[in-house]
């Protein structure tokens, strides 16, 4: 994985913002990560944030997941729409998967909700 990070202010921390995208996103479901999308009604950068339950193990497999998930999404950032806010959550196959299946699962989430990159 590069050494570039996922800068701060494109990440959602707040129970809150969780909770919003829970209660009012719209869900896409994938192969190994299930996408949770809403509009920023406050507008901005477009936000994300990762989930990964116990269901998909223990410490270490969680971690690594969410590290990959991350890693997928940081290469698209920049070309992200602006005022989106975002979830994704990781499913039971994602800790086992390699950083191209999650790279291509999040592409194709992106693609059923009609999300195109900008160039």
């Amino acid at each position: 994985m590069a050494g570039q990070s996922f800068p701060r202010s494109a990440r959602l921390r707040s129970s809150s913002e969780f909770r919003v995208l829970k209660e009012k996103g719209k869900v896409y479901h994938g192969k190994l990560m299930v996408l949770s999308l809403l509009q920023n009604p406050t507008g901005g950068i477009s936000r994300v944030g990762f989930i990964t339950s116990r269901r998909v193990g223990g410490a270490v497999q969680r971690n690594r997941a969410r590290r990959m998930m991350r890693e997928a999404v940081r290469h698209d950032l920049a070309r992200l729409p602006q005022n989106l806010l975002l979830v994704l959550i990781g499913r039971t196959k994602v800790a086992a998967a390699t950083l191209d299946a999650v790279q291509s699962d999040w592409r194709e989430l992106l693609a059923k909700a009609h999300i195109h990159l900008n160039s």
